[in-house]
């Protein structure tokens, strides 16, 4: 008797558990808070008495706020595992300079991102994942020569975690970072450091 109500009850807890690991599957939308900075490398053209060329500028940045959104769609298979197709936009706001020629700046405007998410739900309502995709960022940059827009691109990774509040609503918690480079420079890159905390929300169809 006793062991028919143990298995009773693993049974109940399978199938409780089978029918809520679908909580994060479907499409989704959302809205997200960003604090981003960047580093990056910059080629100046020197030309004086010593030295015609280029040189490698670095220059870093404070955290600063974004925001953005989203699109994604979530597939589970064997039961608990969950992959999330994503693109997202955001707007920029990082402005990095140099600490000895503040009017050298690299300063991102836009990022898009599309992603792919591995995920593994280890209870009804928590999803940590692991990601990777594809970035773009537009930037404007600024020398003691010339002022242009350039996109760098490359690639993000990183990682973060989903709660579901409701069936429909989602919140999240997401850690990434992306190197990107412009290689459109005549002798050398522009090469970019993004570095993201994201807190967002989203709804479930």
């Amino acid at each position: 008797m006793k062991k028919t109500a143990i298995l009773t009850a693993l049974l109940a807890i399978s199938a409780t558990s089978t029918a809520n690991a679908d909580n994060f599957k479907g499409w989704a939308v959302g809205a997200e808070i960003n604090s981003v900075k960047h580093e990056a490398t910059m080629p100046v053209q020197v030309y004086n008495n010593y030295y015609s060329g280029h040189v490698d500028l670095n220059t870093t940045s404070s955290r600063k706020v974004s925001v953005g959104g989203f699109g994604q769609f979530a597939f589970t298979f064997a039961q608990k595992f969950t992959g999330i197709a994503e693109i997202k936009f955001r707007s920029g706001g990082s402005k990095s300079t140099h600490s000895a020629v503040a009017d050298y700046y690299v300063k991102e405007k836009a990022n898009f991102s599309a992603t792919y998410a591995q995920g593994y739900q280890i209870t009804d309502k928590i999803l940590p994942y692991v990601k990777i995709g594809y970035a773009v960022s537009s930037l404007d940059i600024q020398d003691s020569y010339k002022s242009d827009t350039i996109g760098a691109h490359g690639v993000i990774y990183g990682l973060g975690v989903k709660y579901s509040i409701t069936p429909n609503v989602i919140a999240g918690l997401e850690y990434t970072k992306a190197r990107l480079e412009d290689s459109s420079a005549s002798t050398s890159d522009y090469k970019v450091k993004l570095d993201n905390i994201g807190l967002n929300v989203s709804y479930r169809f």
